[in-house]
Order: C-alpha cells, then sequence, then structure tokens
C-alpha cells in the first residue's frame, strides 16, 4: 500500500480501513508505506489518531501498521469490557500474526 499524504490536524479526519475479528473483540487497523514493519502502539487512555502526522512520514521508509488498542478509537468497545494489559498483548499477538510479521 502506497503511504497517505500528511493527515489533517483535525482528528476526526483520521480513519482506520480495516478491520480484524480477535478473540477478544473487534480491531480497528491501517497499513501504510512499503518497506521493513514498523508497528505503532498508543498508550492508554488514548488511540492511534495520536499518529496520524507521525505515521505517513514513517510510511516512507516503512511498512507501518497502526492500530486502535481494544476498547478506544474505532475498535470495539462495550460496557464492563476487559481492557488489561493481558488482554491488549493477546489482541497484538493476533494482530502480528494476521500482518505475518515474524520477528519483533
Amino acid at each position: 500500500m502506497d503511504a497517505r499524504p500528511p493527515m489533517s490536524d483535525d482528528p476526526n479526519a483520521w480513519t482506520l480501513s480495516q478491520r480484524l475479528a480477535t478473540s477478544r473483540g473487534q480491531i480497528a487497523w491501517d497499513r501504510l508505506g512499503s518497506g521493513p514493519p514498523l508497528v505503532l502502539v498508543h498508550g492508554t487512555p488514548s488511540r492511534s489518531v495520536l499518529w496520524r502526522n507521525v505515521a505517513p512520514l514513517l510510511a516512507e521508509q516503512c511498512t507501518v501498521y497502526v492500530f486502535d488498542l481494544l476498547g478506544y478509537g474505532q475498535s470495539q468497545r462495550h460496557v464492563q469490557q476487559e481492557v488489561s494489559i493481558r488482554v491488549h498483548g493477546d489482541v497484538l499477538s493476533e494482530l502480528v500474526q494476521t500482518w505475518g510479521l515474524d520477528k519483533p
């Protein structure tokens, strides 16, 4: 996939085009650019929109994988959803497998 142009300063303009149904819920993600893989993980409480201006620049040299953690941003969230570090690790593992990445 090609790198996108720099995103707008408007956080509402940031969209993730892909969805993955994981064992813990649906995750919104996207891939930009080409080259060595780079996975961007946002902190909590936050969402991938914080990468909107960084990801396109990194995508000039890397394949950038960006996603919203379960319960945040465009990923699935519901009342009393478990969003522990363990759950996020499980989800990240499923994403990495889906992306075909075999090295950290």
